[in-house]
């Protein structure tokens, strides 16, 4: 008999909290610093980035924003007895097991994502391939770590209750709500260089690309996707796309949605099939 799931909702309602309170108090402090010594974090019109002479303030409070969805899981879930240590939680988020195929399937997420972008919109700029290598420690703290949160302990929860398509979309509306604080903030790169509707569409459509992720890959997910995260956010930095046109936008997220729809679909059936033929 298959066991159905249910959702930890106290762990979900305190990860979710934890999360929005430090995100809060991180983004007024940046908010401050950006206001009276004009930004922390400069990014020119190309994608370039600087710091401002009075930035260590403001860049403490922007490494504890980008860290807020794994500070809000780790003492989620310490608080609720699913960890005991530091080292657990680690081990738990890094844990790399996986198959070729789903690490496979990071790798074509990102190039049909980047292909479709620069086809259609072209590309302003491309930094040496060296520059994304030293990026990557960066974009962990600044993005993948976020999937300590998101793809450990929301979006798999919401999945036991709702299902797949529906914890997508709420995981991806709050993932929108989280960075749209960034967007007021003088000297962010959403506040210079992104379209907010844009990134706002493109974050809730894109969370059904983690989903599948997650659907398949089993423990290993939380590590794919923060990979995928992690190198998404060093490759924007690298291939400059700037300003990124909606027609490549609608065509790339309406790629990735279709692909993400498609593994689930498929998932699910030999998932049906291996039941059937186990005598469920």
């Amino acid at each position: 008999m298959n066991k159905q799931k249910t959702m930890n909702t106290k762990i979900v309602f305190h990860f979710i909290w934890l999360t929005f309170l430090i995100m809060l108090i991180a983004a007024t402090v940046e908010f401050v610093v950006a206001r009276t010594w004009g930004g922390m974090l400069i990014v020119d019109e190309s994608g370039g980035y600087s710091f401002s002479s009075h930035a260590v303030l403001g860049m403490v409070a922007a490494i504890f924003y980008s860290l807020s969805p794994a500070f809000g899981s780790y003492i989620a879930l310490k608080k609720n007895g699913k960890v005991s240590s530091l080292k657990e939680w680690f081990k738990n988020i890094f844990y790399v097991r996986s198959s070729i195929f789903h690490y496979a399937l990071v790798g074509i997420g990102l190039t049909l994502y980047f292909f479709i972008h620069i086809s259609i919109s072209g590309l302003s700029e491309m930094m040496p391939l060296y520059w994304l290598l030293g990026l990557i420690p960066l974009a962990v703290v600044a993005g993948g770590m976020e999937e300590a949160g998101w793809s450990h302990i929301l979006q798999p929860e919401l999945d036991k209750k709702y299902g797949y398509f529906v914890s997508s979309a709420i995981t991806g509306l709050f993932w929108a709500a989280w960075h749209i604080p960034l967007f007021f903030i003088p000297g962010t790169s959403q506040y210079l260089v992104m379209n907010m509707w844009m990134a706002i569409i493109s974050w809730i459509v894109m969370r059904f690309f983690y989903g599948a992720i997650l659907k398949i890959s089993g423990k290993a997910g939380t590590f794919l996707t923060l990979l995928f995260h992690t190198l998404h956010n060093a490759l924007l930095t690298t291939f400059i796309i700037y300003p990124s046109t909606w027609i490549a936008t609608i065509v790339a997220l309406t790629t990735i949605f279709f692909i993400s729809i498609l593994i689930v679909l498929i998932y699910n059936k030999k998932s049906s099939q291996n039941m059937c033929n186990n005598g469920f």
